[in-house]
C-alpha cells in the first residue's frame, strides 16, 4: 500500500550543538511519543541484530530494528519492520539545520499500512505520535536554559525510606553530596537509574570521582543501592552482559550489536554500576530504545546498508577518527581541510582495506562489503573516554575491600590488567632489630611501620595487596599516585621515628614499576602476578636506604612532590629480566645527591637480587 508521510518542523532559539545533545536521547523521544517498554531478543544471523516486542495503542507489536543511522548534529534516522499489526513498515527521520540564529528540527514519519482497512488507524497513530514528539521538541529551549526539566518518569520511589537509609551516610560524606545521590535515585529515569555510573555522576555534580564512588559503595551497605558489574564492548562501549558478582566473570565477552568478541580486562572491560535497592525504587529494566546515539556518544556517524549496498558516513570536523564495521574490521580516518571529497574502503571479513584513509570535513567515507551482505559501519572518536569505574579501580577502594572482600574472582580464573603501577617498600635493618631486641618487641615496631606504609598507600588511592615480613606490596591505578605515596613515605619517615628509640635503627626504601599484570583470587581477595610485579620487586631491591627508584618513563611524565627530588639516572640489569632497567633515583630534597655507584655496582646488585 501507499505509505502515509507526516512532516512537521520545530524552530528553536538554541544552537544545533545543544539541540543535538537532547535530540540524541531517543529513549525520551520514544517516551514522549507514547512508546511502551521493549522486550529485546538478539538475532544471530541476518542484517538485523534484534527483534523487539512491545505494545502501542492497544496493539501487540513485534518488529525487526536495524541499527540506527545518524550524523552527529545533523541527522538521525530509525526504521522498524513489523511482523504483524496495522503498520507494515515505519521510517522516522529527524534533520537539524541552522535557522534564524537557532535550529530547525524537521521531523518526518513514513508509515506504510499493512491492510487497506487499517489505513485510518495508521493515519491517526502517525499524526498523533508526530504531534506529541514535536511538542516535546518545543520544550528544548526551556530545558537548555534551565527554565524547565525533562519529563520525569512515573515510577514507585519510597523517598521516606531512602532519606532514612541515607542518614548514616551524611555523617561520613556530608549532606550536600548525599542529597545529590538521594535526589538522583528518586528522579532519574529507569534507564539512568538501573546503571548508575559513579564517575559520570561525579562529572554531572562537579564532585570528586573517588568520593562519589566511595559513597556509592557505602550506600550498598546501608541498603540504598546495589552493585552490579557490566562487561563493556571496546567498540560501542555498551554493556554486553551484566553480572552480580565478579565470581561470574568470564575471560571473553561478546557484543551482539557489534558482533565482536573481546578479551575481558579488569581495567578496561569490567565496570562497576549501581542501581537503587528494590526496597527503595521499582525499576522496569526494559528499555524504550535499543541503541540510539545517546548510548554511544563517541560515535559521530553510523550507517546501515541492505545486501549489495554500501554505507556513506559523513566526515566530521578535522581530526583523527576510527572506522569500524560490524564484526571487528577497523581502520583510521584522517579528516583535514583540503582532503579528498570521498574516501572508499572495503570490509573483507575482519579486515578493512585500506586501513588508513583521508577525507575533508563534510566529505564521505564510503564503506563497501566484500561479501555483499547487509551490515553497518560507524566513525568513532579516538580520544573518547568512557569514564568507567573499572573493576581494577574499584578494587583499590577501601570500602570495596571491606564490604566485598570475599567477592574475588573464582578460583582458577586469571584476568589481565593492561596497566597498573606496583610499589614495594621495605625496611632496612629489621633483621638486626629482631636479633637485638627479640621477636615480640621488633614485631610491634615493624607492625607500626607497615601501618605507616598502608596509610600513605590508601591516602593516594592505592591498595595494599599484601605484606611480606617487613615489606609492603601495593597497586595503584596510575603512576603519579604511586610516586606521591612513595615520596610521602620518605618525607614523613623522620617524624615517624622521632622519640622512638627502636625505630631509629630502621630506614625505608621504595621501588615501583608500571605495566600489565595478571590478577587472580588468592585467600579470598585479589592478588597480582607477572613480570611487572617481578620488576617492581627488583627495583625496590636496588634502592638504598632513604630513597625511591622510579623507571625513567614514569619519571619523564610525573613530577615529584615537594620535599623530594629526582637524582641520577642509571641502567641496571637484574636477575630474571632480560632487558636493562632504566631507572632514576628519588631522594629527600635536603639530602645530598648520591654519587654514581654509592650503593655498589648496579650490575652486581642486580645479580644478587631476589
Amino acid at each position: 500500500m501507499r505509505p502515509f508521510v507526516f512532516e512537521r518542523t520545530v524552530d528553536l532559539a538554541s544552537p544545533r550543538t545543544e539541540v543535538w545533545m537532547l535530540l540524541r536521547d531517543t529513549d525520551r523521544i520514544n517516551r514522549a511519543g507514547g512508546s511502551n517498554p521493549l522486550t529485546v531478543r538478539p538475532v544471530d544471523d541476518g542484517p538485523v541484530r534484534f527483534v523487539v516486542e512491545t505494545t502501542n495503542t492497544g496493539f501487540s507489536l513485534v518488529y525487526d530494528e536495524p541499527p540506527y543511522q545518524w550524523t552527529e548534529g545533523e541527522r538521525l534516522e530509525l526504521e522498524r519492520r513489523n511482523h504483524g499489526g496495522p503498520v507494515q513498515h515505519m521510517r522516522v527521520t529527524y534533520e537539524l539545520s541552522d535557522h534564524a540564529g537557532g535550529t530547525r528540527i524537521r521531523a518526518r514519519f513514513v508509515l506504510t499500512p499493512r491492510w487497506f482497512f487499517a489505513a485510518p488507524i495508521v493515519w491517526l497513530v502517525g499524526r498523533g505520535t508526530l504531534a506529541a514528539v514535536c511538542r516535546y521538541f518545543a520544550t528544548f529551549d526551556d530545558v537548555l536554559r534551565g527554565r524547565a526539566a525533562l519529563p520525569a518518569q512515573a515510577t514507585f520511589v519510597d523517598r521516606h525510606r531512602a532519606e532514612k537509609l541515607a542518614g548514616p551516610l551524611r555523617a561520613k560524606f556530608g549532606s550536600p553530596l548525599v542529597d545529590l545521590l538521594v535526589g538522583y535515585v528518586a528522579s532519574s529515569s529507569d534507564v539512568e537509574a538501573q546503571a548508575m555510573r559513579p564517575f559520570d555522576l561525579a562529572a554531572q555534580w562537579k564532585q570528586d570521582d573517588v568520593e562519589v564512588l566511595r559513597l556509592c559503595l557505602a550506600s550498598t551497605r546501608e541498603g540504598l543501592l546495589e552493585l552490579r558489574w557490566s562487561m563493556l564492548c571496546p567498540s560501542c562501549g555498551q554493556a554486553s552482559e551484566t553480572i552480580t558478582t565478579l565470581r561470574d566473570l568470564s575471560p571473553e565477552g561478546h557484543c551482539h550489536a557489534c558482533d565482536l568478541r573481546y578479551g575481558v580486562e579488569l581495567d578496561k572491560a569490567v565496570e562497576a554500576v549501581f542501581r537503587p535497592h528494590p526496597s527503595i525504587r521499582t525499576i522496569d529494566p526494559r528499555p524504550l530504545c535499543v541503541a540510539g546515539p545517546m548510548l554511544t556518544p563517541h560515535v559521530v556517524a553510523q550507517g546501515f546498508t541492505e545486501a549489495g549496498g554500501s554505507v556513506a558516513l559523513v566526515a566530521p570536523a578535522a581530526g583523527r577518527y576510527r572506522a569500524f564495521a560490524r564484526g571487528g574490521a577497523r581502520g583510521s580516518v584522517n579528516v583535514f581541510e583540503g582532503g579528498p571529497e570521498v574516501a572508499e574502503v572495503i570490509v573483507d571479513g575482519a579486515a578493512l582495506s585500506p586501513k588508513d584513509v583521508s577525507v575533508r570535513p563534510g566529505g564521505e567515507v564510503r564503506v563497501g562489503f566484500a561479501d555483499g551482505g547487509a551490515s553497518h559501519a560507524k566513525l568513532e572518536r579516538l580520544d573518547w573516554s568512557f569514564r568507567a569505574a573499572t573493576a581494577h579501580r574499584v578494587s583499590m577502594i577501601p570500602e570495596f575491600r571491606a564490604l566485598f572482600g570475599s567477592e574475588a574472582l573464582r578460583e582458577g580464573l586469571a584476568m589481565r590488567v593492561t596497566r597498573t603501577t606496583i610499589l614495594f617498600s621495605d625496611l632496612c635493618g629489621s633483621t638486626a632489630l629482631y636479633a637485638k631486641v627479640g621477636d615480640a618487641a621488633a614485631f610491634g615496631v615493624v607492625s607500626d611501620c607497615l601501618d605507616y606504609g598502608r596509610k600513605h598507600v590508601e591516602r593516594q588511592g592505592g591498595v595494599v595487596i599484601k605484606t611480606m615480613g617487613d615489606a609492603v606490596m601495593a597497586a595503584f591505578p596510575e603512576p603519579a599516585s604511586a610516586v606521591r605515596a612513595g615520596a610521602a613515605m620518605l618525607t614523613g619517615w623522620a617524624a615517624l621515628q622521632r622519640g622512638k628509640q627502636l625505630m631509629s635503627e630502621l630506614d625505608l626504601k621504595v621501588g615501583l614499576f608500571g605495566g600489565a599484570c595478571t590478577v587472580i583470587a588468592a585467600n579470598g581477595t585479589l592478588d597480582y602476578f607477572g613480570q611487572t610485579v617481578n620488576s617492581a620487586a627488583r627495583v625496590q631491591h636496588l634502592a638504598g636506604p632513604g630513597e625511591m627508584l622510579v623507571p625513567q618513563d614514569i619519571a619523564a611524565e610525573v613530577e615529584v612532590p615537594e620535599g623530594v627530588r629526582y637524582g641520577e639516572s642509571f641502567g641496571a640489569r637484574v636477575k630474571g629480566i632480560q632487558e636493562e632497567l632504566a631507572l632514576r633515583r628519588v631522594t629527600l630534597a635536603e639530602a645530598p645527591a648520591q654519587a654514581d655507584g654509592a650503593y655498589g655496582s648496579t650490575e652486581a646488585l642486580g645479580q644478587s637480587g631476589p
